[in-house]
Order: C-alpha cells, then structure tokens, then sequence
C-alpha cells in the first residue's frame, strides 16, 4: 500500500501511444492472446503437414563463349559495321538481360509447359496457366558478374523433374544458334538482292558512258584498267591537252613572224626547227644527190671570208660568193617558212580536238563518276557477299552447359519449422490485436492518466486493491483527514463500490459522522453531494467506462460541482 500526495493533472496528448496500457491490456487478455495463438498454430501445422512436398533441380549455362569474333566475321565487320545486326556479337550487359528474357518468354518455354500440363492428372492440369507455372515453378536468372545462366524448376511431381530440366536445357542449346542462323540467311538474301541490282545497275551506267562517248568522240578519254577511277582528273588532263596544244600554235606563229621580218636578208635559225633539222641529217647520211642546204651555206660563208682577205668588196668574185650566199638564205627561210605552216596546221588541228564545249565534258563526267561508283559498290557487295556465305558455312558452338540437370535429395518445401514458427508469430500478433481490439470495446478505464484526463480531476490517493487491512487503509488516509479535508464539514465521497467496504470503514473512523457514502450509480448520489463542504471520488481501475466518467464529468460541469479529487485504488 502507498499514498501519494495530491498531484497536478497530467499533459497527455491524445495522439501519443501508452506503451504501459497496451501491455497492461495485453496481459489483461492473456487467456485471449494464448488461445488464438494455439488456434494459428494448430491451423499451420495443419496445412504445412497436409502438403505435398515441392521437389527442386537445376542447372547451369553459358549464354556467351569467351572465344572472339573469328578472322571473317571480324572482316566483314570491319569493312561493313552494319552487319552486326545479321552476325550477332557484343555480349554486353545488356544484350545478356535481353536474352534471360527472351529465355522467359512464352515463344520459348510454351513447348516445356505444354509437356507438363500432358504429364499432370487431369484435376491438376485444368488449373495450370501458363503465367502461374512460369513465376512458381521456374527460376531463371544470371549469377551476378558473370554470363552463367542458372535454371532452377520446381514440381511436386518428383519424376517430372529431370525430364523437364533436360527439355528446358535442350532448347536453350537450340535456341543459342538460332539468332545467328537467322540473321545470316537474312544477311544473305538481302545481299543477294543487292547484287544483282547493282549489277544491272553497273552495266547500265557503263553502257550510257560508252554510248555517250562514242557520239561525242570522247573515247580517247575513257578510263583504262590499271588509272585513277576517281573521275577527278577528267578535267584536269583535257584542259592540260588544250593548253599544251595553243601554245604550240602560239609558238608556231610567232616563229613564222619572226621569219617574215628576216626576209632574205638574214637567215632564220632553220637548226631550231626539229623538221628542218631532221630532214638535213636524214640527206646527210643517205648521200642523196641533192646538197645539204646548211652544208653550202658554209661553204659558200667559208669562200666569202677567204676571198674578202684578198680581194676588196667590188670584186667580181666578192660579189658572186655575196649573191650565192643572199640565194642560198632565201632558199633556207621558204623551206623553214613551209616546215612552220605544216606544224601550225597540225597544231591548230589538235587545239581543235582537244576543245569540246562544257556541258559536254559535264555530262561525260557524271556519267563516268555514275560508272566508276557503281561497279565499286557492286565489287564491294560482292567481297562482302562472299564473305557472309563463309560465315554462314561455319559451324558455331551452341551454349555449353556446365552443370548437368540435377535433382536435390531433400524436398525444399514445405519448411516445418520454419512455417510452425511464422504460425507461432502470426498467433501471436493476431492473438495481441484481437486481445487489444476486445479490451478496447470493453471500454474500461485502466489507467490513472487516462482518468484524470476523462474527469479533469487530480488523483489524491492511491490505495492497493488487494490490501484489505483497515488499520493500513486508515494510515494511508490519514494525509487526506488531515490535510485537505481538515476544517471541513460534511464530505461526499462518490463510490464506484459499496458502502461496506475496507475503504469505507477507514473512512468512516476517520471522519465519523462528517462521512456520506455515496454510489455513483445511485440516481441522487449527485444531489445528495451539493448538500455537502467537500465532494471526493473513489473510484476503482477496470470497474468505470470511458462513457460513464465522461458523462459525470458533464454533470459536474452542469451542477457547479467542483470535487476536491481522486481516490483511486488499483
């Protein structure tokens, strides 16, 4: 027993949880809690003994060789980046998810699913799905870091097991080819397809070059195996024959000028010309009858100089070498004037052939970059088809497995103990908030908090419920008589237990005749009280509801009652 002296009311927030109440109220209910527990444990043990055991295998596969791209496929790569899309490769992160996917999918494992529904007893099979059967009986997932494939199924049907496990591997081994098979023969017809487009094309733009050539004379200017087949020097080498050819008519005329001005008078440098020059050692060394012209000039200068030492310039002799020699340069310049004509015709002839007007040599040249492009694109398609049909014969390893299907010994479900202990778990929560789901309809009051919050009245006492002794009981009032109480007249005490009670007897001694004993459910109890100095409640935990204490608190209000406190016992 304990006593306490008059305390302030408590500040408790409505929204804050009473972890002394919940467990109060828990062990209030224990009987409750322990049933339900029982009743959960028991309805687990039940269904986890009832069950058929789940049986497990596995096993394990490569999804991508660790080998790299062959010579060929790395070629055709190189050369053409566009048809990884036909040959397969990368192996990334990426493409290995897609491809666990792929694995998934119902393309792939409907012929697995089909095999089991066959397998199971009618009854079984009308349920099956193909959705529930993926996500409950299959585990298909990448060891992390790396690109093994682990393939886990699980059947209650023990038997099934392998024979599913070995299915499942054989189709993966056949669809790991599958893709690149695929896309190779993809890769084939498309560039068949192309082939021979260009090659029609390519025969066709070589004929309308040819033709186009034929009917402008441009034929000296098609491009010969073994040149630049770029078309870029088309221009470059027509304009170069052009030039080459005017300054030879440039040249030419103005040597014929030149000649002009000597007239007879002086000779021009006839050694200069190469015509000239060669038709003077051609006469030279066949001895023909007819005199080099230079040869006789010579001489005749040769003459002239020995005569002048002797002889004055009006000497007969003088003067026939002078009119020999005036011949002889006259002679000279026609045969060089008629050497130079010739050469200007000829390269006024060949100025002539190499002009052509622009649109012309426009058109031949697109037509022969046209050419030129399209039977390098045909040579490159067929390089590239040649190549492609080699990969295509090459044979690929299918993915290796590196663990063979495997059954467990032991089924993996159910788990007993491990289901026994989740029943135990769930009794027990579901015993608690049932327990407190109860306690709380009840609407009992169970704590001092709670009841100095509800009546809006301090707790003056409290007094132990199981201890009956009087003299106690009295000892433990004595604070209250004598202080609060002390000068007062007549004192009500609103009771939520009899009059004759321990409480009540000490009361009494201490007070006497100054007591009133009141119930709480009599009617007048609250008109008998305003008769009185001093009003009191004592009131007993777990014996007054939430909806009564509220009510009186209303009372009171409406009366102008104001008590002096609690004695509260529990």
């Amino acid at each position: 027993m304990t006593s306490t002296t008059p305390a302030n009311l408590p500040n408790q927030n409505d929204d804050e949880i009473d972890l002394g109440q919940l467990v109060g109220s828990l062990r209030r209910q224990w009987k409750l809690i322990g049933g339900v527990t029982l009743a959960t444990v028991l309805v687990s043990a039940l269904y986890t003994y009832s069950r058929r055991p789940t049986w497990e295998g596995r096993f394990d596969i490569v999804l991508k060789q660790s080998e790299g791209n062959t010579s060929i496929k790395a070629q055709l790569l190189g050369s053409n980046p566009a048809l990884g899309s036909f040959l397969g490769g990368g192996g990334g992160a990426s493409e290995l998810e897609t491809q666990v996917e792929i694995l998934n999918s119902t393309s792939v494992l409907n012929p697995i699913f089909q095999y089991v529904f066959s397998e199971k007893p009618t009854a079984e099979a009308e349920g099956m799905r193909f959705d529930g059967w993926a996500k409950g009986s299959l585990e298909i997932k990448l060891k992390k870091g790396t690109s093994v494939l682990n393939v886990v199924y699980r059947d209650s049907d023990k038997v099934l097991i392998l024979p599913v496990l070995q299915r499942l591997s054989r189709t993966y081994q056949s669809y790991s080819g599958k893709d690149r098979r695929r896309g190779l023969r993809q890769g084939v017809a498309y560039l068949e397809q192309q082939v021979a487009k260009y090659r029609t094309q390519a025969e066709s733009s070589l004929r309308n070059l040819q033709t186009y050539a034929l009917a402008h004379d441009l034929t000296a200017l098609l491009t010969t195996p073994g040149e630049d087949k770029s078309g870029g020097n088309l221009s470059v080498n027509t304009e170069l024959q052009r030039a080459e050819a005017t300054a030879r008519v440039r040249t030419l005329k103005n040597q014929i000028a030149l000649l002009d001005r000597s007239a007879d008078t002086a000779i021009y440098t006839g050694l200069s010309v190469t015509a000239l020059n060669q038709g003077s050692a051609s006469a030279v060394q066949g001895q023909t009858k007819n005199t080099n012209l230079f040869d006789e000039l010579k001489r005749v200068e040769s003459s002239l100089a020995k005569q002048s030492v002797k002889f004055t310039n009006q000497d007969e002799s003088i003067q026939q070498l002078k009119e020999q020699r005036r011949v002889l340069i006259g002679f000279v310049n026609q045969e060089t004037r008629g050497i130079l004509n010739a050469q200007l015709v000829a390269a006024e002839a060949e100025l002539a052939a190499a002009s052509r007007p622009k649109n012309v040599l426009f058109e031949f040249r697109k037509l022969q970059i046209n050419s030129l492009r399209d039977e390098a694109t045909l040579l490159k398609l067929e390089e590239t088809y040649r190549g492609l049909q080699l990969e295509a014969a090459r044979q690929e390893d299918p993915w290796e497995l590196i663990s063979t299907p495997t059954l467990l010994d032991k089924p993996v479900a159910p788990k007993k103990s491990q289901e026994l202990a989740l029943g135990l778990l769930a009794g027990l929560v579901l015993g608690s908030v049932v327990a407190l789901v109860v306690d709380r309809r009840k609407g009992l009051v169970w704590g001092d908090e709670e009841l100095q919050q509800l009546l809006g009245l301090p707790v003056l006492v409290r007094l132990n419920n199981d201890n009956n002794d009087e003299i106690e009981l009295f000892n433990s009032l004595q604070p209250l008589v004598q202080g609060p109480l002390a000068g007062s007249g007549t004192v009500a005490v609103l009771s939520s237990s009899d009059r004759d009670t321990p409480i009540a007897n000490a009361m009494g001694r201490q007070l006497g005749q100054r007591l009133h004993w009141l119930q709480l459910n009599e009617a007048v109890a609250l008109k008998q009280s305003r008769e009185c100095d001093q009003l009191l409640f004592q009131l007993d935990l777990g014996q007054c509801k939430r909806e009564e204490l509220q009510k009186l608190r209303q009372q009171l209000q409406l009366l102008s009652l104001q008590p002096l406190g609690i004695i509260l016992v529990g």
